[in-house]
């Protein structure tokens, strides 16, 4: 505002500014004091508020105090203050450059309005326009600028409820929120204050108005940085509070609540409290205190290992990290403390550890004992175990890898008929995706080389333990020798399986394998059959010449069946003459048939005894079935009525059962 502004404004509308723009100024967010000399003319409520807030004393008789205390104020938290000490007359009759003073100096906006359709503006300071982006008028009435003109479209409703507002209110004002448009076209946001007055004539709103543009960016960027550590905090595994150092008060986070038991989001009396509610450890107790000695005498981190109980009422082992924040004086007032459940890591350490002392305890008694890093797949070698001597073994050069030591052992140290099974099951493959299942010992039995180059029979252990420090998942090998465990087993086996008679597997073992085929074959199109065979006369045999020779027929039957199978075959004596053959992947009739040929072709026999000659043949029935459909009492069903058949037919002869 210059003085020529000013003198182009009648005196009468002036006085009347004066006096009503008293409304305005007393709601100015900053101190604001007018003096004459040491005389107080006017101090608004703003800065009457603050004096009090900082517990100075009023003391309105003298403008110098008042000016040294407001400064006092304005060191503290930083506000611009307005003194003035030019003013010649009372405050409701100050002349021209009393208002001048006020409206000019003020770093703020001031205006007045007429509550018309746009809120005409009647008179606004420099500031006022400069913010605005409007260029300063020479006679502002003529212009007739609109106040709404300067706000965006979308809080022009804003400003028109808040008339409304000053209108209802005991006190005629009202404090908002607007985006104005600058001469550049960028937007800022500012806060303003209106004061409603009426009188006969008209109806005005005097107001003043701050730039918080800065202060509204502040904001979103901090909500903005609220949100990702929110988010941060919902994904992390640990559990972040909040300590008010002067309050002792502890705030929890949305993903900290009952993570403990702390039933409540805000925690009082901090740290006795956690002591006196038993959350943590008796031999913790002094070390517990001690970190939030560190924090109230403002320790800039302060961290403690220590038991503590979670939500299931548990001690556990827990890790406490306090970050103190100092303000602008070095004071500590805040902590942010990360509590970090531990339990896991703690134990699997332990564990590990316990493990590796096991591993030196017992290696002694295995053929060879190592220790394997899985995720880098490398063998470890050590003072205690074979890793170098199991390498030069099979030829590899030292610091191999597992897979090569693994490849190169199976292919000249193990068993042909294991080899699939020792590599699929002990693979780097096949000992993450069982760790990753939870299983923590694998183990795979087959036949090796032993350290004299025999076959032998082994059980190699491996137990999988994670490393707490680096998260890999190492593996302790042990290898056993039970070789002779193994063969009384396999004796075992054989009584339960085999006919004692024939050494051929017996009913309930082909019970069992054929039912383990049908149940494993996933090919739908995948087709199965039965022969079944039958000794021609053998009662007469029995009967005539006794057991013992028809127990040598017998034994001649098997052996000579066994000399024609193959891998897809399995041979068994149901009992007394009674053989069956189940075929494996038997997809044509044809096929049957002439595998029936070279049977009984392979039994057709002449055996003297005393001066007589006997004919020795069998009769043969045979069935065919998809494995979907197939039982092993469907086949043997069907095979023993085509069976019938054959002796019906006159025996030494085949037949097939075809459903329907």
């Amino acid at each position: 505002m210059d003085r020529k502004y000013l003198d182009n404004i009648a005196n009468e509308q002036l006085l009347e500014i004066v006096k009503d723009f008293k409304n305005a100024i007393d709601a100015v967010p900053i101190p604001v004091c007018i003096g004459k000399g040491e005389e107080v003319l006017y101090i608004n409520s703003f800065a009457q508020n603050k004096l009090k807030q900082n517990g100075e004393s009023f003391d309105a008789d003298n403008f110098f105090k008042i000016q040294k205390k407001l400064a006092y104020c304005e060191n503290k938290d930083n506000l611009p203050i307005l003194f003035i000490n030019d003013g010649k007359e009372e405050l409701l009759s100050f002349d021209v450059n009393m208002l001048n003073s006020i409206c000019v100096k003020a770093p703020i906006s001031i205006f007045k309005l007429a509550v018309d359709e746009n809120l005409t503006i009647l008179y606004a300071n420099p500031v006022f326009f400069t913010s605005c982006g409007f260029p300063y008028p020479n006679n502002i009435i003529e212009r007739k600028v609109g106040f709404l003109d300067c706000v965006v479209n979308d809080h022009k409703e804003i400003v028109r409820n808040a008339i409304e507002n000053c209108k209802d209110s005991i006190d005629k004002t009202s404090n908002f929120s607007i985006q104005v448009k600058n001469k550049d076209g960028s937007l800022s946001w500012f806060y303003v204050n209106f004061q409603y007055v009426k009188n006969r004539e008209n109806e005005n709103i005097y107001g003043c108005g701050i730039d918080i543009s800065d202060k509204k960016r502040l904001e979103d960027e901090l909500a903005e940085n609220y949100e990702k550590y929110k988010i941060a905090v919902s994904i992390t595994g640990n559990y972040i509070f909040e300590y008010d150092i002067s309050k002792r008060e502890m705030y929890q986070f949305e993903n900290s609540f009952n993570k403990y038991l702390f039933d409540k989001k805000v925690i009082k009396n901090v740290p006795d409290s956690f002591i006196k509610n038993g959350y943590i450890h008796d031999d913790y107790i002094d070390s517990f205190n001690e970190l939030f000695e560190g924090i109230k005498n403002g320790k800039k981190i302060s961290s403690l290992m220590l038991k503590m109980k979670d939500s299931d009422g548990r001690f556990a082992w827990t890790k406490i990290t306090y970050y103190t924040i100092l303000d602008g004086h070095n004071k500590p007032v805040r902590a942010i403390g990360v509590y970090d459940n531990m339990n896991s890591e703690i134990n699997e350490k332990l564990l590990y550890e316990q493990e590796v002392r096991y591993r030196q305890n017992m290696a002694n008694e295995f053929l060879s004992a190592y220790e394997i890093d899985i995720n880098n797949d490398k063998m470890i070698p050590s003072t205690t175990n074979d890793v170098n001597e199991l390498l030069n073994v099979v030829g590899l050069k030292r610091k191999n890898s597992y897979s090569n030591f693994l490849t190169s052992w199976a292919k000249l140290r193990v068993h042909k008929e294991d080899e699939n099974k020792f590599l699929s099951t002990l693979s780097i493959d096949a000992l993450l995706e069982a760790y990753r299942n939870n299983v923590s010992e694998v183990e795979c039995e087959y036949r090796s080389k032993g350290k004299t180059d025999e076959m032998i029979w082994v059980l190699t252990t491996i137990h999988l333990i994670k490393e707490p420090v680096s998260g890999n998942i190492f593996g302790f090998v042990y290898v056993k020798d039970i070789n002779d465990k193994k063969h009384e087993e396999i004796e075992l086996n054989n009584m339960l399986e085999k006919d004692a008679l024939t050494g051929i597997y017996n009913r309930r073992a082909i019970e069992n394998k054929v039912a383990d085929y049908i149940q494993n074959n996933d090919n739908a199109d995948s087709k199965c059959g039965m022969i079944m065979i039958d000794i021609d006369n053998f009662k007469y045999i029995n009967d005539n010449f006794g057991h013992i020779f028809g127990d040598t027929v017998l034994k001649n039957v098997a052996k000579k069946i066994s000399g024609i199978l193959n891998d897809n075959e399995i041979f068994a004596r149901l009992g007394g003459d009674e053989f069956v053959i189940f075929f494996k992947n038997m997809n044509h009739v044809e096929q049957m048939k002439k595998r029936a040929e070279q049977i009984l072709t392979a039994l057709r026999d002449k055996v003297v005894i005393t001066e007589n000659v006997i004919d020795i043949s069998s009769s043969i029935g045979m069935t065919l079935y998809s494995v979907k459909e197939a039982s092993f009492y469907k086949l043997y069903k069907d095979a023993d009525v085509a069976l019938y058949l054959s002796k019906k037919k006159g025996k030494n002869t085949f037949s097939y059962y075809k459903e329907n």
